[in-house]
C-alpha cells in the first residue's frame, strides 16, 4: 500500500503546486508591472519637479516676507514719525496697522508688527520691550495659520536704530500639501533605490507562504492517504488469508462510504464462501462415497455372477446325478474352483481397497538409487528375460527412499510394463527398459516399454483412483504409486507414445540428496 499512499500524496502535492505556480507567476507579473509603471522616468521627473516647485515656493514666500519687512522698515512716513523729538507711538501704531492690512492676501498676511529699539540702556537686561506694537494674531488661529517671524533694521532721521519684527502667517493647508508631496517624493526615492530589496523580500515571502501551504498539503495528504489505504490494506491482507484457505476472516467496517460498502460485501462474500466450502466438502464426500459404492458394487457383482451360476447349476443337476455320484462330484469340484477363484478375487479387491485407505507413513532414508533398483531387479526373478539390464547414468546419486514403499512403486510400474508387451515377445525392442539418471536436483527412475502405449485421452486420467483399462484391474495401482511418490517429495510423469507411435515411459522423480564434501 506504500505505493498507493505516495501516489495519493504526489497527486495532491502536484494539484497544490500548480495553482501556487500560476498564482506566483501572475502576482510576480503584477508586481514587476507595478514596479515598472511606478518607477518610470516620467513619474520620477514629475516628483522631482514637484519637489523643486515646493522648495521654490517656500523660498519665494520667505523672500516676499523679507521684502515686505524691509519695505516696512524703509517706509519714509514711519521714519519721519520716529524722527520727532517726542515720538507719537499712537500714530506709529496706526501707520503700522494700515501697512499690515495693505500686505494681506488670501494665503498670506502680516499678523503682527513690533517696533523695538535696537539699543538697550546700561543696567537693563533681557529683551527690549517694543516701543510700538500692532498685534492681529487673534484673527489668525494657530491651528489654521502657520506663523513666521522676519526682522528688518530701521534707522530713523535722528540716527537712532530700531528693529522691525514682522510676524507673517500663511494657511497650514498650503504647507501640508507641500509636506505631503515631500514625503511622497522621499518615499519614492527610497523605494526606487530599494527595488532589488523589494523584489527579494517579495520572493522570500512568496516562497515562505508556498512552503507553508505545501507542508500543510503534505500533512493532510498523508493523513488522508493513510485513512484511505488502511481499510484497503486490511482488505488486501484478508484477501490473502482467504486465498490461503482461511474462511473465518472478517474485516472491521468503519463509516458508510464506498470502502465501507466494499468491506461489507467482502465480509459477506467470505461468509458465503465458507458456507459454499462446507456444502462442497459435503458433496465431495458424498460423491466419493457414491463412487466407492459404485466401484464396489461393480467389482463385487463381477465375481458374484459366476458364483451364483455355479450354485444354480449344482441345484439343477442334483437330481440328475443321484445315481452317478462320481459325475456329481466332478461337477461339485468345478463349482468349488469357480467359487474359490472368485472369492480370492474378492479378497484381492478388499485388500487393495484396504491398502489404499491406510497407506503407511513414508520413512525415507538416504539411499543410492541405482543400487536400490539393481537389488530390486535381482531379487525378483520373474523379470528375468523380460527386463533389459539397468541403464545407470546417475553417477551414484542419492535420494531419500523408503525401501518398502518404493519397492511397491517400482514393482507395480515394471509389472504394468511387462503386461504391456505381453503377447508381443518378438516385437523389436519388446523388452522393458529400466534406467536411473541424475537430472539437475532430481534423480529420475525411468521404466519404459514398447507396448501399444496409452491412448491420448487416457493420459490425464491414469492416476485417478478406480480408473483402469485392464479387464481385472481395480484402478488403484497407479493411484497408490503416485501417492507414495508424492509422499517422498517427488512426482511421477508419464509420456506416451515414446517412439514410432508405440511405447510408454514412466518417470519417478525424487529430490536428490547432496552430501557436503561428497559426490551425491
Amino acid at each position: 500500500m506504500k505505493r498507493f499512499v505516495w501516489k495519493v500524496v504526489s497527486l495532491m502535492m502536484f494539484v497544490s503546486i500548480l495553482p501556487l505556480l500560476s498564482a506566483g507567476l501572475f502576482i510576480n507579473n503584477l508586481f514587476q508591472r507595478a514596479l515598472t509603471e511606478g518607477f518610470r522616468e516620467e513619474v520620477r521627473g514629475s516628483l522631482d519637479s514637484a519637489g523643486t516647485i515646493y522648495r521654490s515656493n517656500i523660498g519665494l514666500r520667505r523672500q516676499l516676507m523679507q521684502a515686505q519687512s524691509d519695505q516696512l522698515a524703509g517706509d519714509a512716513e514711519l521714519r519721519g514719525l520716529l524722527a520727532a523729538a517726542e515720538v507719537d507711538f499712537a500714530a506709529v501704531r496706526q501707520l503700522l496697522d494700515g501697512r499690515a492690512r495693505r500686505f494681506e492676501q488670501d494665503d498670506h498676511a502680516l499678523a503682527a508688527v513690533a517696533l523695538v529699539p535696537a539699543t538697550v540702556d546700561p543696567g537693563e537686561s533681557g529683551e527690549q520691550a517694543p516701543a510700538a506694537l500692532v498685534d492681529r494674531r487673534g484673527e489668525f488661529p494657530a491651528e489654521r495659520w502657520r506663523a513666521k517671524e522676519v526682522t528688518a533694521p530701521l534707522v530713523d532721521a535722528r540716527g537712532r536704530a530700531w528693529t522691525v519684527r514682522s510676524t507673517f502667517v500663511a494657511p497650514w493647508a498650503t504647507f501640508d500639501t507641500f509636506e505631503r508631496l515631500g514625503k511622497v517624493q522621499k518615499f519614492y526615492q527610497t523605494a526606487d533605490a530599494q527595488q532589488a530589496e523589494l523584489t527579494t523580500a517579495y520572493t522570500k515571502t512568496f516562497f515562505a507562504m508556498s512552503g507553508a501551504v505545501l507542508l500543510v498539503t503534505l500533512i493532510v495528504a498523508l493523513l488522508l492517504a493513510r485513512a484511505t489505504t488502511r481499510p484497503l490494506r486490511l482488505l488486501s491482507e484478508a484477501a490473502g488469508r482467504v486465498g490461503r484457505g482461511e474462511l473465518d476472516v472478517q474485516v472491521p467496517v468503519h463509516g458508510r462510504d464506498e470502502i465501507a460498502q466494499l468491506t461489507t460485501a467482502f465480509n459477506q462474500m467470505v461468509v458465503e464462501l465458507g458456507q459454499a466450502r462446507v456444502r462442497l466438502t459435503y458433496l465431495e464426500r458424498v460423491s466419493a462415497w457414491q463412487e466407492i459404492a459404485r466401484r464396489l458394487a461393480h467389482e463385487i457383482k463381477n465375481p458374484l455372477t459366476p458364483i451364483l451360476l455355479a450354485v444354480q447349476q449344482l441345484d439343477r443337476k442334483f437330481d440328475d446325478y443321484l445315481d452317478r455320484p462320481q459325475r456329481f462330484r466332478q461337477l461339485l469340484t468345478d463349482a468349488l474352483e469357480i467359487v474359490t477363484e472368485e472369492v480370492e478375487s474378492l479378497r484381492t479387491l478388499v485388500r487393495e481397497f484396504s491398502d489404499f485407505a491406510r497407506l503407511p507413513e513414508v520413512s525415507p532414508e538416504r539411499t543410492c538409487v541405482a543400487d536400490f533398483v539393481t537389488d530390486l531387479l535381482r531379487t525378483n526373478p520373474q523379470y528375468e528375460g523380460k527386463v533389459v539390464a539397468l541403464e545407470d547414468g546417475s553417477a551414484g546419486a542419492l535420494a531419500g527412499v523408503d525401501a518398502t514403499m518404493m519397492r511397491r512403486v517400482l514393482i507395480n510400474l515394471v509389472d504394468n510394463a511387462v503386461d504391456a508387451v505381453h503377447g508381443e515377445p518378438d516385437a523389436p525392442g519388446a523388452g522393458v527398459k529400466v534406467g536411473v539418471e541424475a537430472v539437475g536436483d532430481m534423480v529420475v527412475i525411468a521404466v519404459e516399454d514398447r507396448g501399444e502405449g496409452v491412448p491420448a485421452g487416457d493420459l490425464e486420467r491414469i492416476f485417478e483412483p478406480y480408473y483402469t483399462t485392464k479387464a481385472g484391474g481395480t484402478g488403484l495401482g497407479l493411484a497408490i504409486v503416485r501417492k507414495i511418490v508424492i509422499d517422498h517429495g517427488g512426482d511421477i510423469v508419464v509420456r506416451s507414445p515414446v517412439e514410432a507411435e508405440r511405447g510408454t515411459r514412466m518417470e519417478v522423480r525424487l529430490p536428490r540428496v547432496v552430501v557436503v564434501g561428497g559426490s551425491g
